[in-house]
Order: structure tokens, then C-alpha cells, then sequence
């Protein structure tokens, strides 16, 4: 496991807005991956062939809420078809031998190095906002 993830609530999520869910257990097998289709950021998904999604964990939040997830934590969430607005800010720490595809993320996006050096220059990298 190299890599850490908060998902911090903006708004209250809940399952009528589409939150999160988790599937239990599934940290525990190896998943193949597969092309993720074109609407999707990510290229690649867990093959749904290889996966049970039920029973799932509905992570309901309300503003300020957040929870922990590494990269075997299996998870998804559904369209939101509400009329509630539903924004979550996701926070990745990770080490600098993996590759951030940036511009498949949003033009400008860029990492910050928290501590230490990135030797192998992957990724292009900013300064963290001023102190004010």
C-alpha cells in the first residue's frame, strides 16, 4: 500500500445524493483491472466480472466528515440524480514513484511535494500556497 485518500464532505452526503460506498472485504483479493469506459475519469476500473458488490457501507457524511481509504479499499459511487448537490473533496498522499497522469485528471493539475524529493521526476510538480 503506497498511497492514502481522505474524502472530506463539502455538503451533507447521503445515499439519496449518491455518498460512497464501500465494498467490505474486497481489500482482501486481487481484482484484475479493465478499461474503464471513455465518461469515466480513471482509465482503468476493478473488473466488475471478478467483484460481489453487495452487501456495500453507504458512507454518509455530513460537512467536514471525512474517511481514510487506500488503493485496495474497493469503492464507487452512482450518478447523482437528486436535486442535492453532493462535493467532497478528495486528498491523495502518495510516495513519488507513482505516476500522476495529470492531464487526464484537469488541465493544470500538478502534485506538491510534502517532504522529501521527487529523484525520478515523474510528475510536474508546484510549491504548496503561501503561508498568509
Amino acid at each position: 500500500m503506497i498511497t492514502i485518500s481522505a474524502w472530506l464532505a463539502i455538503d451533507e452526503v447521503t445515499v439519496e445524493n449518491a455518498c460512497v460506498q464501500i465494498v467490505p472485504g474486497a481489500h482482501k483479493q486481487v481484482i484484475p483491472h479493465v478499461k474503464a469506459p471513455p465518461e469515466m475519469l480513471f482509465r482503468q476500473m476493478a473488473d466488475p466480472n471478478y467483484i460481489s458488490t453487495q452487501p456495500v457501507i453507504d458512507m454518509e457524511l455530513q460537512p467536514g466528515q471525512f474517511f481514510l481509504f487506500n488503493e485496495q479499499t474497493l469503492h464507487r459511487s452512482a450518478a447523482n440524480t437528486s436535486n442535492y448537490r453532493r462535493i467532497g473533496l478528495a486528498i491523495r498522499v502518495t510516495v513519488p514513484l507513482v505516476k500522476v497522469y495529470h492531464q487526464q485528471l484537469f488541465e493544470g493539475h500538478k502534485v506538491i511535494i510534502v517532504s522529501g524529493k521527487d529523484p525520478l521526476g515523474f510528475n510536474q510538480v508546484t510549491q504548496p500556497p503561501p503561508y498568509s
